[in-house]
């Protein structure tokens, strides 16, 4: 919980002064675990759901200034943690998912530049990066 979302509240709070004054687009990056029935640890399904309700309430209580909130919810990455999961998970995972294949870092990477650099009206949405789960 403190890493997933005391963490990011705590940063938000720090840089929310300089963000009033131009706006900001704050993009967490969160976890499928958060917003769907997943079989992964119920404590890291918590603080994940925990991450989208913190999107969800900077969201509405910042949005007057024009500080925009989003989530990204990743799904398997070719990378990172994923590489230590359970073949029998990741195989489970790839026959439910629409295109039968792992993210890629880049994707994230696409997503999370956009969302910084280009979004100027998407807030409190979460943005499911799982490939059709």
């Amino acid at each position: 919980y403190a890493i997933h979302v005391l963490g990011p509240q705590l940063v938000f709070e720090i840089l929310k002064p300089k963000m009033q004054v131009r706006g900001a687009n704050v993009v967490f990056l969160g976890s499928l675990c958060g917003i769907k029935n997943v079989n992964l640890p119920s404590s890291l399904a918590t603080s994940h759901t925990a991450l989208w309700g913190l999107t969800q309430s900077l969201s509405k209580a910042h949005g007057k200034d024009q500080i925009k909130v989003n989530l990204l919810a990743l799904g398997l990455l070719e990378s990172g943690l994923s590489q230590n999961l359970d073949p029998k998970l990741k195989k489970a995972y790839l026959e439910h998912s629409a295109l039968k294949r792992l993210g890629k870092p880049q994707e994230v990477a696409q997503w999370s530049t956009w969302l910084v650099t280009h979004n100027t009206y998407i807030t409190g949405q979460t943005i499911n990066l799982d490939g059709g789960l």
